[in-house]
């Protein structure tokens, strides 16, 4: 669900009042506002980074965007570029230009930027702002890249759990961290009490999900 008001500060109570309609006469900032599903809970109350997925965001997978076999797996650095430049605007300064080149900054990341700003990046150290804006362009290529491959439109949210297919599909569980793939499974494991009449097995993640897929005729 998605509903669509208009926001009116009250500063001197420190709250914001949402209403519907337009409100002609009044000044006031159009916002959506939506419910999150289970798979978007983790995200902290807020204004978030503007991302196209919100899965970006998600702390489970960070490790998974920083792995080399993902990213391999996506088309590697020659497809990162090819993402990136398809942004088609500077992303340091923002100039306006007609011609863009993917720049290589961090670990695999990458930046679009015009040509002026790769003659003054090439004569100085690269700063903060642009490692961490690589990092969300490598996220977002490879999200795209998961979109992709799952069948479905560019514009789609992906979900917990068609990431977790994709892994799957490519052997990529074991990059999963075992909160998630409880979360996934929908197991919560079992504390032995050390006692003998205490039967009820515990399984590790990834032997859960084994297991699991054997029952359906995939192991």
């Amino acid at each position: 669900m998605i509903g669509i008001f208009t926001a009116y500060p009250q500063n001197d109570l420190g709250l914001t009042v949402l209403k519907t309609g337009r409100g002609v006469f009044l000044r006031g900032t159009r916002v959506a506002v939506m419910s999150l599903n289970a798979a978007q809970e983790h995200l902290k109350a807020g204004i978030l980074p503007a991302v196209n997925q919100l899965e970006a965001l998600n702390p489970h997978f960070q490790g998974l965007y920083d792995n080399e076999t993902v990213f391999r797996l996506c088309g590697g650095s020659t497809a990162l570029d090819h993402y990136v430049l398809w942004l088609s605007k500077c992303q340091w300064l923002g100039c306006d230009a007609k011609h863009y080149v993917p720049y290589p900054v961090g670990n695999n990341g990458s930046i679009c930027i015009c040509r002026s700003c790769e003659h003054k990046l090439n004569t100085q150290v690269i700063p903060d702002k642009l490692v961490d804006i690589s990092r969300q362009n490598r996220i977002a290529f490879i999200l795209n890249h998961i979109c992709e491959q799952m069948g479905q439109p560019a514009d789609r949210q992906l979900s917990q759990a068609d990431i977790f297919v994709w892994c799957l599909r490519n052997n990529l569980q074991s990059h999963l961290p075992s909160a998630l793939l409880h979360n996934l499974l929908d197991y919560e494991p079992n504390e032995s009490t050390g006692k003998e009449c205490d039967i009820s097995p515990s399984y590790a993640p990834l032997e859960l999900l084994g297991k699991r897929l054997s029952e359906v005729g995939h192991g």
